[in-house]
C-alpha cells in the first residue's frame, strides 16, 4: 500500500498505513505536507478555523494575547496599535498585548499612568506636555475644547489662550486672559506657573471683574446691553478713582498715605499670589489691591471678545495719567482761552504770563492748584505704571531656548513688537518713575536753598503734596517711598524662586521699618502712626506669608493666612476711616471759619483772613 502524506492544514501522528489524516483545529495550522502535529498560532495571530495552513495577522485595531487563538480581540474604543521604527527594525507589527492599544490621535486616554503621577504633573506644570501621561488598553476620549491631542500616551496640550489643570487634564481648559498663571495650572506652551495669571471665562460671552475674583459673569444677550454694562463697569472705576483723587485724598491727606500702604502690599500680593490659598477673603483682597493701584484692566471687556494683552495695558495705563491731565488743567485752559476770544489785550505772551503768577495773575493759584492736582494723580497710579513699566523688562525662556515676556508669554522676547515696547518701558522707567520724583526733589531744594524754606505759598500749592506730610529738614523723605515701590517691583519681576522673592522683600521692609523708627520723619504724631502702622502690617503680610509658603499644602496655615490678613487690613482700614473722619470734620470746621471771616470782611466790620499757617509774599 502506497502511503500519501497528509497535506497542508491536516496532520496524522499515527505510524501505521490505516490511520487518516486529522484536520488542525481551529487555532492551529500545519504549512507543511506529512505534519505530525499542528502548531498553535502565535500571539498576534489567529487561525479563525479548521484547516488552517496559516495563521492570519490581526489588524492594527485587533489584537490576539493568546498563543492558539481563534479571533482577534478589539482594541478599546478610539485606540488602534502603531507601528514604529526602532534602529531599523519595526515595533508593533503584531498585535500581542491589549497595551499596544493606542489613542488615534485627536483622542487621548481615559486612564492616567497614576506610578508616574507626580513625574507627569511636573512635566505638565512646567514643560505643558508629558508623551507618556495615559494609560493603554483603555478606551479614548475626544479631545477637550482648547486642546490639542496627539493620540497615543500623551496628554492633551493647550492651544493657544487656553489653560488646563495637569491633576484634570480633561477637565479645565479655558480661553485665558493676560497676566500670569494660577498656582498649578499650566498654560500654553508649557510656561512656568508664575508666568500668567488666566481669567476664568468659558467663551466671548463672559466678563471678569479682577483677575481671580468669583466665577465669569454672563454677558447680555442684547448688544446693546452688553455694551451699556461695560460702559456701566468702566465708569464706576474711573468714577472711584475720580473720588479717591480729586475729593479723598484733598480733604484727608492722611487717606493718601494709607493708600501709599495699600499699594506697597498690593505689590508683594501680585507677585506672590499664586502661592496664596483660594478664598473669598483672597478675592476681595485681589479686587482691593486692583482698585487701589487704579489699574484700568480691573474690569476686562470680554462680553466683545476683548482681550487686552500686557503690553498694551502697559500703554493704556497712561489714559489715566492724561484724564487727570483733563480734569486737572482743563477747566484751566477752558478759561484763559474764552479771555483770549473775549479780551484783545490778553493775546501777547507777557500778558499771559503775568497771569500765570502765583500772587497777582488772574490764574496763577488756579494754575499751581492744577499741577498739584496733576501731581497728586500721578503719585497714585506711581506704582501700577512703575510694576507695568518694570515687568516688560523680564523675560523667561522655555527649555527648547525660546525666550517670551514674562507678563505676556504669546509675546516672544526680541521681536519687532517687544523692542518697541523695551524702549518705550525704559523710556517711561528713566522720565516716569525716577525722572518726575527726582526732578520735584531738585525744586525742592533749590526752593530751600534759595528761601531758606518751603513755607511760601506757591511752593506749598503746587508741590505740598508730595512734602507737606513731613518735617524740615526730611521735606524729600518721599523718595524713599518711590524707592520702595521700584525695588519691591524690581523683586517680584526679577525672582522667580517663591522664598528668595519673600525673603527680599522682607529685608527692604525691615531696612524701612529701621529707618523710619530712627528718622520719624512725619511731622505730626497722626501720620506717624499711620505710616508705623502700615509698615508693620507690610511686615505681617510677608511674614504671615513666608510662613504659609513654608508650609504649603497644610489647611491648617492657609487658614492662618487669611484670619490674619483679614484681620489686620481691616483694622488698617478701620484706622484709615476713622482719622479720615476727623480729617473730614477739621476741614468742615476750617471752612466754615473762612465762610465767617469771608462774609466779615466783605460786611466791612474786619480784614481779609488769610489762609492759616502761611502770610501772603510778592513775587
Amino acid at each position: 500500500t502506497t502511503c500519501a502524506l497528509c497535506p497542508q492544514g491536516q496532520y496524522s501522528s499515527a505510524t501505521d498505513a490505516d490511520t487518516s489524516c486529522d484536520v488542525c483545529p481551529a487555532g492551529s495550522y500545519t504549512s507543511a505536507e506529512g505534519s505530525t502535529e499542528c502548531s498553535s498560532c502565535e500571539p498576534g495571530k489567529v487561525a479563525p478555523s479548521e484547516g488552517s495552513t496559516d495563521c492570519t495577522s490581526c489588524d492594527l485595531h485587533h489584537y490576539a494575547d493568546i498563543y492558539g487563538a481563534t479571533a482577534c480581540k478589539p482594541c478599546p474604543s478610539g485606540t488602534s496599535r502603531h507601528i514604529t521604527y526602532d534602529h531599523g527594525a519595526i515595533r508593533g507589527l503584531l498585535g500581542t498585548n491589549v497595551t499596544q492599544c493606542e489613542c488615534e490621535r485627536g483622542l487621548f486616554s481615559s486612564r492616567a499612568n497614576e506610578s508616574r503621577k507626580a513625574e507627569s504633573r511636573f512635566r505638565l506644570k512646567h514643560y505643558g506636555h508629558d508623551e507618556d501621561w495615559g494609560l493603554p488598553g483603555y478606551a479614548c476620549k475626544n479631545c477637550p475644547t482648547g486642546g490639542r491631542c496627539s493620540g497615543r500616551k500623551a496628554a492633551p496640550r493647550t492651544k493657544k489662550n487656553y489653560w488646563g489643570d495637569p491633576a484634570h487634564p480633561d477637565r479645565f481648559f479655558v480661553r485665558c486672559g493676560s497676566s500670569r498663571c494660577l498656582k498649578n495650572y499650566r498654560c500654553n506652551r508649557g510656561l512656568e506657573p508664575r508666568s500668567r495669571l488666566c481669567s476664568r471665562f468659558l467663551a466671548d460671552g463672559w466678563f471678569t471683574v479682577s483677575d481671580i475674583a468669583p466665577p465669569p459673569f454672563a454677558c447680555p444677550d442684547n448688544a446693546v446691553a452688553a455694551y451699556v454694562l461695560m460702559l456701566v463697569l468702566l465708569l464706576s472705576v474711573l468714577l472711584l478713582w475720580w473720588l479717591v483723587n480729586f475729593r479723598v485724598i484733598e480733604t484727608a491727606p492722611s487717606f493718601g498715605l494709607f493708600l501709599d500702604h495699600i499699594q506697597q502690599i498690593a505689590i508683594v500680593f501680585q507677585s506672590n499670589q499664586t502661592l496664596l490659598p483660594r478664598s473669598a477673603i483672597v478675592k476681595v483682597l485681589q479686587l482691593t489691591f486692583d482698585l487701589a493701584t487704579f489699574d484700568v484692566t480691573v474690569v476686562k471687556p470680554l462680553c466683545f471678545g476683548l482681550v487686552i494683552p500686557p503690553m498694551t495695558d502697559f500703554y493704556n495705563q497712561f489714559t489715566v495719567l492724561a484724564l487727570g491731565a483733563l480734569l486737572s488743567v482743563g477747566p484751566l485752559v477752558k478759561d484763559m482761552l474764552v479771555r483770549v476770544a473775549m479780551d484783545p489785550t490778553y493775546r501777547s505772551y507777557r500778558e499771559i504770563s503775568l497771569s500765570l503768577r502765583y500772587y497777582s495773575g488772574d490764574f496763577g493759584r488756579r494754575l499751581n492748584e492744577a499741577i498739584a492736582s496733576f501731581l497728586s494723580v500721578f503719585d497714585t497710579v506711581y506704582v501700577t505704571i512703575a510694576m507695568k513699566a518694570i515687568g516688560i523688562l523680564a523675560c523667561g525662556q522655555l527649555p527648547n531656548g525660546e525666550r517670551y515676556l514674562v507678563v505676556d508669554p504669546n509675546q516672544t522676547c526680541g521681536t519687532k513688537k517687544h523692542v518697541t515696547s523695551l524702549v518705550s518701558a525704559i523710556l517711561c522707567i528713566v522720565i516716569i518713575i525716577f525722572g518726575v520724583p527726582h526732578l520735584v526733589a531738585l525744586a525742592l531744594l533749590r526752593e530751600f536753598h534759595k528761601n531758606g524754606g518751603l513755607h511760601y505759598k506757591h511752593v506749598l500749592t503746587s508741590l505740598g503734596c508730595f512734602y507737606d506730610r513731613y518735617r524740615p529738614p526730611l521735606q524729600c523723605w518721599f523718595l524713599v517711598s518711590r524707592y520702595r515701590v521700584v525695588v519691591m517691583v524690581v523683586i517680584g519681576v526679577a525672582v522667580s524662586e517663591p522664598g528668595m522673592r519673600l525673603f527680599a522683600s522682607l529685608l527692604v521692609i525691615v531696612a524701612c521699618v529701621v529707618l523710619h523708627f530712627k528718622y520719624r520723619p512725619l511731622r505730626d504724631d497722626a501720620l506717624d502712626l499711620i505710616e508705623s502702622i502700615g509698615l508693620l502690617l507690610e511686615l505681617f503680610f510677608i511674614g504671615v506669608t513666608t510662613l504659609m509658603t513654608y508650609h504649603a499644602g497644610r489647611r491648617r496655615w492657609s487658614q492662618l493666612w487669611v484670619a490674619a490678613v483679614g484681620l489686620g487690613c481691616g483694622g488698617y482700614v478701620a484706622l484709615a476711616l476713622r482719622y479720615f473722619v476727623a480729617n473730614l470734620a477739621t476741614s468742615r470746621l476750617k471752612l466754615g471759619v473762612a465762610r465767617e471771616a469771608a462774609r466779615a470782611a466783605r460786611a466791612g466790620s474786619a480784614p481779609r483772613v488769610a489762609p492759616i499757617g502761611y502770610d501772603d509774599e510778592s513775587d
